[in-house]
Parts: structure tokens; sequence; C-alpha cells
């Protein structure tokens, strides 16, 4: 049966954390390419011991030993406890040991799922062989003489895009602004390395709302984006509410979630959802949980207690995946501090100091050049207004600079300490102009008019 742990884990198509967005967007890459591989291939694992011994073939002259030697250095991005992640030069390479399949590889499959044949092909020609740099090239070339037959692999491919079930509604519209933005990215990057770099930011986005739409959650307060939070104390005040907002409520979500999940495994396992005896109560948790959970203790005392203190034995199980700091698989947790995580990694929130708890969405100059690389090609012009931009982006993705009248009224009902809402739109929107210009992005025709230019 299904446990309560894979039941979230299926919901969420992720189970912990992020550690490396460009790690989600390598990933991606490599189930584009080889989307049935559940295990690496010979000709992957052999690859890969030419890579890590430093040993290409087809390479001549004196010093074509001291090249194989920095290429495996050069390709070799981090290493980690279990192996190294590469620079996807070759697709094959972008899955070996990447530390995000085990966390997010659900997620990306959904994702990949929702491109049809020919959306796919598209985006591995344009990736692979229509703008690759020179320099990547001679170096993918390089991989591919390794071993024959490694070329890109795109057999079963459904004609159509797939759309997984137990997605909602917003989930699967969130899935395809992310197919179209990659697609519209895959155009703009100059080469596989730009791509992952952005893709990752932009996986990481979509991830963070994922996330929120699989909880049930509505936009009503969207992610106010504050690059002005470091100077303006409203803006900072307001944006750290409203990120404090979002979590209470994906929180009370994970604990309605938790109750139903858990009354479905009680059932499918046809015992008792709240047995009062402390064996069987041990023994339903590790049914529905893991064979090894010790949610229940074996003292008796301590289960009297636990019962007094929680009433149940559904929400003794809630605490202890919540609180309990010593259980060995606190996935609620996990997917609570995901959401936040991935917003950082993503560049719209930010902690004050690495000492601090108080955490507040802001928009990243990264962030920017990654959403105009993408506005560019989907919105086909090479200059819009600024505020025309900026309503794109909160239409697509729940992204507000300003508090305007759509939700003014939320605003004065929650946050009505903060002040004048405009000192805190035009603190914003000061500052923004000052990261398109540090980019190299605005034209003033006049202060009245600012177009954002999309394409230099």
């Amino acid at each position: 049966m299904t446990t309560v742990s894979e039941k979230f884990a299926a919901h969420y198509r992720a189970r912990r954390e992020m550690s490396d967005p460009a790690d989600l967007a390598r990933l991606f890459i490599a189930r584009l390419c080889y989307p049935l591989d559940s295990r690496l291939s010979t000709a992957a694992s052999e690859l890969l011991k030419s890579v890590g011994a430093g040993q290409f073939t087809q390479l001549t002259g004196r010093t074509a030993g001291e090249f194989a030697v920095w290429l495996r250095d050069f390709i070799t991005l981090g290493h980690r406890t279990r192996g190294v992640s590469f620079y996807p030069l070759h697709p094959l390479l972008s899955r070996a040991f990447n530390g995000e399949e085990a966390r997010a590889d659900g997620f990306v499959m959904s994702l990949v799922r929702s491109f049809g044949a020919d959306e796919r092909r598209c985006l591995i020609d344009r990736l692979w062989n229509d703008h690759l740099p020179p320099f990547e090239r001679m170096l993918y070339d390089l991989i591919e003489w390794q071993s024959p037959g490694l070329g890109v692999l795109t057999t079963d491919i459904p004609d159509v895009a797939v759309v997984d079930s137990g997605l909602t509604e917003e989930s699967v519209a969130i899935l395809t602004c992310a197919r179209e933005d990659l697609l519209a990215l895959a155009q703009a990057a100059n080469g596989v390395q730009n791509f992952v770099e952005h893709a990752g930011r932009l996986l990481a986005l979509t991830l963070a709302r994922f996330f929120l739409t699989q909880a049930g959650l509505n936009f009503t307060l969207p992610i106010y984006i504050a690059p002005a939070a470091d100077s303006h104390e409203g803006v900072r005040t307001l944006a750290h509410e409203i990120i404090e907002t979002h979590r209470a409520l994906l929180e009370r979500a994970l604990r309605l979630q938790f109750e139903s999940f858990y009354q479905e495994s009680v059932s499918e396992a046809g015992a008792l959802a709240d047995p009062q005896d402390m064996a069987a109560a041990r023994a339903l948790t590790q049914q529905i949980f893991h064979y090894n959970a010790n949610i229940v203790p074996q003292d008796a005392n301590r289960y009297a207690e636990l019962r007094r203190e929680h009433q149940t034995l559904c929400q003794i199980a809630y605490h202890y995946y919540w609180r309990h700091s010593g259980a060995a698989s606190r996935f609620l947790r996990q997917l609570y501090a995901a959401q936040l995580n991935l917003t950082k990694k993503a560049g719209i929130a930010n902690s004050r100091s690495r000492y601090s708890t108080w955490h507040y969405y802001w928009l990243s100059p990264e962030l920017v050049e990654t959403l105009l690389l993408v506005s560019r090609p989907r919105l086909q012009v090479d200059r819009i207004l600024m505020v025309d931009l900026l309503c794109d982006w909160r239409e697509r993705y729940g992204l507000a600079l300003f508090v305007d009248e759509s939700w003014e009224e939320v605003y004065r009902t929650n946050f009505r300490g903060l002040g004048n809402p405009e000192a805190l739109n035009e603190a914003n929107q000061r500052c923004f102009a000052e990261i398109l210009a540090e980019h190299g992005r605005l034209e003033k025709n006049s202060d009245d008019f600012p177009w954002v230019i999309l394409e230099d």
C-alpha cells in the first residue's frame, strides 16, 4: 500500500528542498532526451568512466593528456557525497549523479510529459543543433566520439502533450506557462550553459508556485516583489508580511492534507483510525508511514502523555512529522522548507542576513534578466512599456511590483498600518528602474513613458 509520505511525494512531485537550481535544468534536459531511462545505460557508464579518468579518445599530440584532464575538471561542476554533477555538454552527462533526481524527478517528468513530440524535438534542435556556440560544439563532438551511438534519443515520445492525473487546473496552467517559457528561452539563450543558468532559475520559480497551487492556495495575495526591500521599511515589512501569509496558508493546507491522507491510508489498511492500545497504534503507524516509524514510543507512560496532549493518533503523527527533531523523515517540514528555499533560489525571496529569520520577497537582477529573456520571444517585440511588462509578469507569474486597485482592498484590510501604498510603489519603481538601467535595458523617452528594451 502507498504510505502517507509517498502520497505527499506523489502529490507535490517533490520530496525536499533543492540544492542547486541549475541541476533542475540539467535533469530537465536529461529527461527531455531520455524520458524512459530509469537506470544509466552502459554507454553512459562507459562515458562517465572516460570523463572521470580524464582519458579521451580521438585526442592526439603532446599535450593531449593535459587537455583531457583540463576538460574533465572543466565539465565537473560540483563534487557531492554520492557523485558529481556535470556541465551538460552531452545530455547523458546531464543526469549522471544529479542530486535533484531524488528530490524533484516527479515534477520534472510531469513538465517533460507536457511537451508534445514536435515541441520536444524543437527544443532539442535549438539546444544542440541550431545555435550551439563553436566552443560548446567542439566539446560536444569530442564527448560524442568517446562512444559510438551516443546520439540524443527521443524514442517513445507521445504525439500530444500528456497531462498527469492528480494535478489541479492551476498547476496545469503553471506547467503550460513553463513549457512556453522554456521554448522561448531556447530561442534567446546563447548555448546550453546559458540556457541551464536561466532555466534553473525559471524552474525554481515554477516549482515554488506549483507547490502553492497543489496545496489548493489561490493567489488572492500575489507574490510581492520588492527590489527596494533594503532601503524602504514599509516595502520590507509588506513583503515580509505577505511571505508569512503565504507560508501560514501553506502550513494549514499541509495539515489538512496530512489528515486526509492519514484517513485514506487507514481505510486502505482496513484498520481503526485511532486505536487506543499502544501496540496496535504502533503497528498501524509502521504500516501507513514506515516500517521503522517511531511515532508511538514503546514507553507506555510517554504514549499516555502524548494521548493527553494531542488527543488522537492522527494528531500525534502530525506532531511527530512536523515538530519532532528526531524524526528520520520529516517530510512535512521538508516540503514546507522547500517552498521558501525555491523562491530564494529563483530570486524572489531573501534573508536580511544569514543570522536573521526575517524573510522578504524581492526581485533580484538575475531574475529580471531571465524574465526579460523569455518575455521577448514570447511577446515578439523589442521594447515595451514598463507598466505593460509588469502587468504581463503579474498575470503570468503572480509577481506584483505595485499595490494597485485590484488588491488595494486586501492591502487596506490586512496591512493598514504600513502607510500609504503610493510611497511603497514609488520606492519599488525607482529601484526596479535602476536594475534595468544597470543591465542596459532601459530607455526613457520621458519620465512618464519608460521603455524596457527586450533585445540589445
